[in-house]
């Protein structure tokens, strides 16, 4: 191929196909061989390609995404950040003529988003995390609410918003996550098993806003979220596991507050469902599933100084610092 790339004269329709062809099999060689000569011989031909090709063309906007790919591949071995950069810049320039009804459309704006968000980790540039923030919002209010893809994207982008205020700390943008999330739960059907995950982002971003408020009406809201939550899990579930000790941590928040035994009751009530439903796959959360649980049976024997619960306590400990 690279004999025959010299016989070809520039920007003619034979030289642009045999550049094509040939940064595909470096391509596919460097997948085997790992010789960095070869991806960066692609993304010279790549570039070339772009360089020679509308992007209105049937195989611009191919050739642009060719050259994408290898400049990420590239960034996930040097981090030189001038290919991510020029990646986003390649991804902006595809995405603007994209129609809305085009299934490429979705693929841009997940890649701008996680492209954005990347950069962001790497230069601390709020304005990379804000406007990955959009592209995100963008591509889950065009997303089929049942596309298989939308869950793992939900928690992505939710993570996101969350670094965001966590930086800011400007409570507009958290109360911007909030109708986010709001927005984002009205649209997702009852029955997706995913619907309490995005419930328990709401629930974190009420709770963030109860604590600096102090408005009792949104840590209320976030314990009716959470009771709602719980109504959609799976028994058995991870998913239920998990809404159970959320739940069981609110209602324990609320008791130092109110001082309402019931309260706490139920929380302890809650924990102990939640730890009934650990499995091997459970062991990340083990330890603090254990020790919140003992806190709480802690707090009630101070209460009633009921030394069941004090034994209780003293086992879980034990539990929670033990080997996996």
């Amino acid at each position: 191929m690279e004999h025959a790339l010299q016989l070809t004269s520039v920007a003619s329709a034979e030289w642009l196909q045999t550049i094509h062809n040939l940064g595909n099999v470096l391509r596919v060689r460097y997948e085997y061989t790992d010789n960095m000569n070869d991806l960066d011989r692609a993304i010279h031909l790549f570039g070339q390609l772009t360089e020679h090709t509308p992007l209105d063309s049937p195989e611009g906007s191919e050739h642009l995404f060719n050259l994408c790919t290898c400049l990420l591949i590239r960034f996930t071995k040097t981090k030189n950040i001038a290919d991510l950069d020029r990646a986003i810049c390649s991804w902006k320039e595809m995405l603007a003529p994209t129609p809305s009804d085009s299934p490429l459309r979705l693929m841009y704006l997940g890649n701008l988003h996680n492209g954005l968000v990347t950069r962001h980790e790497l230069t601390n540039n709020l304005n990379d995390l804000a406007e990955g923030i959009q592209m995100g919002q963008t591509y889950l209010d065009e997303i089929p609410a049942d596309d298989p893809d939308r869950v793992g994207f939900l928690e992505t982008l939710s993570k996101s918003m969350i670094k965001y205020y966590n930086q800011t700390y400007d409570l507009a943008d958290l109360n911007s996550a909030i109708r986010t999330w709001k927005r984002l739960i009205e649209a997702t059907p009852l029955d997706a098993d995913y619907l309490p995950v995005l419930i328990n982002f709401l629930v974190h971003g009420l709770l963030t806003l109860s604590d600096k408020t102090k408005n009792v009406a949104d840590f209320q809201e976030a314990i009716r979220q959470q009771e709602y939550a719980l109504t959609l899990c799976k028994p058995g579930s991870f998913y239920q596991m998990q809404c159970l000790h959320n739940l069981g941590s609110t209602l324990k928040m609320r008791y130092h507050d109110t001082q309402d035994l019931h309260d706490l009751n139920r929380s302890i009530e809650l924990l102990e469902q939640a730890i009934a439903l650990f499995t091997p796959n459970s062991q990340h959360v083990k330890a603090d599933y254990l020790s919140n649980l003992a806190n709480a049976l802690y707090l009630r024997f101070e209460r009633t100084e009921n030394m069941a619960d004090l034994d209780r306590t003293k086992e879980l400990k034990t539990l929670a610092s033990s080997p996996k």
